[in-house]
């Protein structure tokens, strides 16, 4: 993948004819099981591991 530089990025955005719309329709958009998580996360906790991910239990 070829990568451009900030001001080939820039003049991209700045050349764009037209504005994409975006709407948010639901009031809420948590997921039960993420609900513990997230809030020990916003409680101050570290982020949360995945199981089986490596070193996050280390060797099984």
């Amino acid at each position: 993948m070829e990568l451009i530089s900030s001001d080939e990025r820039n003049q991209l955005f700045e050349s764009f004819a037209h504005d994409a719309f975006h709407s948010e329709l639901r009031d809420d958009y948590s997921v039960p099981n993420e609900d513990g998580p997230y809030r020990a996360v916003r409680g101050g906790a570290g982020p949360p591991t995945r199981r089986g991910a490596a070193g996050a239990e280390g060797p099984r």
